[in-house]
C-alpha cells in the first residue's frame, strides 16, 4: 500500500512483465545466432534475406555463398579446436568488412552466406570477396571459394538466388578453388558453348 492505501503490487507486476518480455526477447536472438561464429544461423539467415527481398523490390543486391576449401582436411590433420578457430576467424574477418546492414550467416559446417544490400555496381562486391579472401589467407593459408549472384538479374527471389550462388560457387571448387565466380559469367560461358556447338 502507499500513502494514500493504495495497492502498488499492479508496479510490481508490470516490472516483471517488462522482464519477462527482455528474457523472451533475449533468448529469441540467441536462437538466431550461431555460436561458432555468432552470425546468424541457416535458418535466420533465411527469414531475414526473405523479409527483405519481400518488402524491397527495387535496386541491385548481391548474394555471396562462401565455402573454406578443404576444410575437411583441415579439421583431419589439426583437429576440431583450429578448425573451430579458423571458422572464428574467418567470421570476423566478415564482421569487419561488410556493414552491419548486410545479412552474414553461417549456413553449414564450412559455407557462409553473404547477402549485400544495395550494391552499386558488381566491382564493389567483387572487390569486398577479394579483401575477404586474401585477409584469410594471410592468417591461415587456406582458401576460400565463392559463388555470387545478383538480384534481379540472376534471381528474384531467396531461393533462385541461394541456387545461382551455388552453382557459381561448385564451379571454382571444380576449376582449382580459392576464387570467386559470378553465376553470370558462368551463363555466359554456356551461351557461347551452345552456340559453337551449332556452328
Amino acid at each position: 500500500m502507499d500513502d494514500n492505501g493504495k495497492a502498488i503490487k499492479s508496479v510490481g507486476r508490470a516490472l516483471d512483465i517488462d522482464d519477462e518480455k527482455k528474457a523472451i526477447q533475449l533468448l529469441e536472438a540467441r536462437t538466431q545466432i550461431d555460436s561458432s561464429s555468432g552470425l546468424y544461423n541457416k535458418l535466420a539467415t533465411e527469414v531475414y534475406i526473405r523479409k527483405f527481398l519481400e518488402e524491397s523490390r527495387h535496386g541491385r543486391h548481391a548474394m555471396i555463398v562462401l565455402d573454406i576449401d578443404d576444410f575437411k582436411k583441415i579439421n583431419d590433420t589439426k583437429g576440431h579446436v583450429y578448425g573451430d578457430q579458423v571458422i572464428a576467424d574467418l567470421a570476423a574477418i566478415l564482421k569487419n568488412q561488410f556493414r552491419a546492414t548486410d545479412i552474414l550467416g553461417r549456413i553449414g559446417g564450412d559455407e557462409f552466406m553473404i547477402f549485400i544490400k544495395d550494391i552499386p555496381n558488381e566491382l564493389f562486391v567483387a572487390a569486398k570477396v577479394a579483401k575477404v579472401r586474401n585477409l584469410f589467407m594471410s592468417q591461415h593459408e587456406i582458401g576460400v571459394s565463392a559463388g555470387i549472384a545478383i538480384f534481379p538479374k540472376d534471381g528474384t527471389n531467396y531461393l533462385d538466388l541461394y541456387k545461382h550462388a551455388d552453382i557459381a560457387m561448385y564451379s571454382v571448387k571444380r576449376s582449382g578453388k580459392n576464387r570467386y565466380e559470378f553465376y553470370s559469367d558462368i551463363k555466359e560461358q554456356e551461351s557461347r558453348g551452345s552456340v559453337q556447338d551449332r556452328v
